[in-house]
């Protein structure tokens, strides 16, 4: 499972929702998957995601162990579609399936946060304990 943070979900569904309705892709799939990628690695660049180190796109293949490039699978998988259909939405979470990407906010468990505070913290008898210790 790949882990990214939401605000970088939220901003590329938004992107992409601002590029459908441009009409600026025509009726070509091939052009829509290749302007997918390119947005994502852009919003990738603004979220300043340390992920992927410059190249998102190759990180999430790797990560994802893909066989085939994330570009190949996307447009097998739009490709009969009519693009007037999706929206950013629906592009973002065709994603998610074929990534097994799971979004969360910088705070949730999957940023490790959470899994510090489990090791931070004190049960009472052991508090006790130390009490009568001291």
């Amino acid at each position: 499972m790949i882990h990214l943070p939401q605000d970088f979900r939220d901003l590329l569904a938004e992107q992409l929702d601002l590029y459908l309705e441009s009409d600026a892709h025509g009726d070509d799939h091939a052009t829509v998957v290749q302007d997918l990628l390119a947005k994502l690695q852009a919003v990738a660049s603004e979220c300043e995601l340390e992920q992927g180190s410059g190249d998102i796109v190759f990180w999430l293949e790797n990560e994802a162990d893909l066989e085939d490039g994330l570009f190949d699978l996307l447009l097998e998988e739009i490709e009969d579609e009519d693009l007037e259909d999706f929206s950013g939405e629906d592009l973002v979470t065709l994603l998610e399936k074929l990534l097994e990407i799971q979004w969360a906010d910088e705070d949730e468990e999957s940023f490790g946060v959470e899994e510090l505070e489990d090791e931070l913290e004190f049960q009472e008898s052991t508090i006790a304990e130390l009490e009568d210790d001291y």
